[in-house]
């Protein structure tokens, strides 16, 4: 995606240390997702739950946030929904440390979003993968 956006003609002012951190946020998300697929998987009982399951935790976490718009612009219940969830949180992080605007608490909120998945999502993940094994 980044290579895209430099293609049309996005231009970050991140330094080396900004990127240092954009890269880990993003693998720490990624990292964090992750687990919560594995955790998918193991409750689902065919691939096309898998995928219908992914939809509707996606779905509304991308589209509920400061993805595409700002949360300011949205109505009052969805702006609540959309400015405390973890996509909003990591995205605004790595806005402003892509663009140079202050980062605020998004960068500490975007950690502990993660962090909080995977401390939830791994002892999950490895309870119903014994659970699955035993039957």
């Amino acid at each position: 995606m980044i290579l895209v956006a430099f293609l049309v003609g996005f231009r970050p002012e991140a330094n080396v240390l900004e990127w240092f951190q954009i890269v880990g946020l993003i693998l720490l998300f990624s990292f964090a997702i992750s687990w919560v697929g594995a955790v998918m998987g193991l409750i689902a009982r065919s691939i096309e739950a898998v995928n219908w399951i992914g939809f509707l935790m996606v779905f509304p976490l991308t589209f509920a946030s400061a993805a595409f718009v700002p949360t300011a612009s949205m109505p009052w219940a969805l702006r609540l929904f959309a400015e405390n969830q973890p996509v909003t949180q990591v995205i605004e992080a790595l806005r402003a440390l892509m663009v140079g605007t202050p980062i605020g608490n998004h960068g500490i909120l975007a950690v502990a979003w993660c962090i909080g998945i995977i401390v939830i999502a791994v002892p999950l993940t490895a309870y119903l993968f014994r659970n699955k094994i035993s039957k």
